[in-house]
C-alpha cells in the first residue's frame, strides 16, 4: 500500500542510504598561508567542526531512531485517512513515550547526530492530499535546541502549530503538551529532539526545572530523544525514580570510535583532505598517537590539529610536523583536555571514580562491554606512551634529529619507488648530562 506517512521512513532504514545522505566533507581549504595565523585558524577549526562521518556507531544510533519513527507511524497512521481523526478530534488515545537518552562524553559528536537527522529526514518539504479536504503539511523530524530558552513555554513553541510557535497565539503553559500533541499527530510527526539541555543546568533549580521540561515533552506522545552529558546524566539520576524510570530507561551511549577502527582511520584522512595543504608528516602512521592525546573524542581532536597548526605558524613554517602537534598536547592551551586525558586514562588503570562529567552514569551488561574496551584502549594508549618515552629518552640529539626528518618526510617519499634508509648510528656511553635530559623527557609523560 502507497502510505507517505510510513513509507518515507521506510525509504532512509539503510545503512548506505545514512551514510550517503548525513555526510558532510567541505571543499579543502587553500592558500591558508595568505591569511594571518589566527584568521587560518578559525577556517581550519570551523571546517573540521562541520566536517561529519557517519561512524558505524553514528549509523546505528541513527538507523534504531528511524525504526522508532517507522514503528510509530505504521500503528498510528495505518492509512492516510488516519491523519484525518487527529487534524478534527481532541483526545490522542497514545501512552507517553519514553525517550532515548543519547550521551557520551562532551564532544563526541551527539549534536552532530541530531543534525544529521535534520538532513536526512527534513530535505523536502512534503504535504498530503485527501479529497474533499485541505492539504496538510507534513512533518518527519524537528530538531528543538534549548539554548536561550528559559521555561516550559519556550521550550514546546517549535513543537506547535505555527501561530503558536511564532508568539502570536497564547495558551496556559499546562494546556501546551496537548497542544503540542495534537498538532504533531496532525502533521503526520513521528520524531523530534531536544538538544542542548545543558544551558538550563546552571541554576541551583536546574535539574528540578530540566526534568520538568522532559515530562512536559513526553506527553507528545511521539517517539523523542534529547541529548545529554554525562554530568547532566548523574543530575537527573538523582531525582525521584518515578521521574528516572520514564527519563533513562533507555539510554544511546556514544563512545569515541577505538585508534586501530577504519571510522577513525577514515576521521583523520577526511581531516587530511579538508587541509591538504598544511600536513608535514603521514598522518595514518599517528593513528594512535592522536588518539592517545585526544581519547578519540572529536572535539578535542579539532582543538589540537588547530592549535598544532597555530604553532607551526608562529615559528614561521607552513606544514605542521609532529613536533608542533605534541608542543600543542603539551600547551597551556591544551592543558584542560590534556588533563582530562589523563584522568580517563588514569582511571581505566587504576579504577576509582571520576568527575560526573567523564563517567558515565549508566552499566549493564551490553554498556559495560563498551566501556571495558573504551577503557582498554586508553591502558594502551598509556602503555605505549610509555614505550615511545623510553625509546626517545635513549636517542642521541642526532638520531632525534634525522627520525624527525624521515617524520617530515615521509609523505612525500611514499609515492617513490625507493625510500632512504636513515642509519641511526649506535648510541655512545651514556653522560650525567644526557641521563638527567632524558630523565625530564621521560617525566613528561607522568
Amino acid at each position: 500500500m502507497n502510505n507517505i506517512l510510513v513509507n518515507r521512513y521506510a525509504e532512509l532504514n539503510s545503512c548506505d542510504v545514512i551514510k550517503m545522505r548525513t555526510k558532510i566533507e567541505v571543499d579543502p581549504l587553500t592558500h591558508l598561508e595568505t591569511e594571518t595565523v589566527e584568521g587560518a585558524c578559525l577556517r581550519l577549526a570551523n571546517a573540521w567542526k562541520t566536517t561529519f562521518l557517519p561512524t558505524k556507531s553514528a549509523v546505528d544510533i541513527i538507523r534504531s531512531l528511524i525504526e522508532y519513527a517507522q514503528a510509530h507511524a505504521s500503528i498510528y497512521y495505518s492509512s492516510p485517512q488516519s491523519i484525518l481523526a487527529y487534524a478534527y478530534g481532541n483526545d490522542i488515545a497514545a501512552e507517553p513515550y519514553m525517550p532515548v537518552c543519547l550521551t557520551g562524553l562532551a564532544g563526541t559528536g551527539k549534536s552532530h547526530i541530531q543534525h544529521a537527522l535534520a538532513r536526512l529526514l527534513c530535505n523536502k518539504d512534503e504535504t498530503l492530499k485527501l479529497d474533499g479536504h485541505r492539504a496538510f503539511p507534513l512533518t518527519s523530524f524537528t530538531r528543538v535546541a534549548v539554548s536561550g530558552q528559559k521555561s516550559i513555554s519556550q521550550i514546546l513553541r517549535p513543537l506547535c502549530r505555527p501561530e503558536i510557535a511564532k508568539g502570536s497565539a497564547r495558551i496556559p503553559e499546562s494546556a501546551l503538551p496537548q497542544e503540542c500533541a495534537r498538532w504533531r499527530y496532525s502533521t503526520g510527526a513521528c520524531l523530534f529532539s531536544v538538544d542542548e539541555l545543558q544551558f538550563l543546568a546552571q541554576s541551583k533549580e536546574a535539574t528540578t526545572l530540566i526534568t520538568q521540561v522532559l515530562q512536559a515533552l513526553a506527553e507528545i506522545r511521539t517517539p523523542w530523544m534529547f541529548g545529554a552529558n554525562y554530568s547532566l546524566c548523574w543530575k537527573l539520576r538523582s531525582r525521584p525514580p518515578e521521574a528516572t524510570q520514564r527519563l533513562l530507561s533507555h539510554p544511546a551511549i556514544l563512545l569515541p570510535d577505538p585508534p586501530e577502527s577504519d571510522c577513525w582511520a577514515d576521521l583523520l584522512e577526511t581531516y587530511e583532505r579538508v587541509a591538504p595543504e598544511i600536513f608535514g608528516y603521514a598522518i595514518k602512521e599517528r593513528l594512535f598517537e592522536l588518539w592517545s592525546y585526544t581519547a578519540g573524542v572529536k572535539r578535542e581532536l579539532v582543538s589540537l590539529l588547530t592549535h598544532s597548526y597555530r604553532i607551526c605558524r608562529q615559528r614561521g613554517a607552513w606544514e605542521v610536523n609532529w613536533t608542533d602537534v605534541e608542543r600543542a598536547y603539551n600547551s597551556i592551551e591544551y592543558s584542560t583536555s590534556r588533563t582530562d586525558v589523563a584522568l580517563l586514562i588514569s582511571q581505566s588503570i587504576q579504577g576509582g571514580k571520576l568527575r560526573h562529567d567523564l563517567q558515565c552514569p549508566f552499566t549493564d551488561e551490553n554498556t559495560s562491554e563498551s566501556l571495558e574496551k573504551f577503557k582498554e584502549t586508553l591502558r594502551r594508549a598509556r602503555s605505549n606512551k610509555v614505550i615511545s618515552a623510553a625509546i626517545d629518552a635513549s636517542m642521541t640529539a642526532s638520531e632525534r634529529e634525522a627520525l624527525n626528518a624521515v617524520s617530515i618526510t615521509n609523505r612525500k617519499k611514499e609515492n617513490t619507488k625507493k625510500g632512504k634508509v636513515v642509519r641511526l648510528r649506535k648510541p655512545n656511553k651514556p653522560t650525567a648530562e644526557s641521563l638527567q635530559e632524558a630523565g625530564r623527557r621521560f617525566k613528561d609523560i607522568e
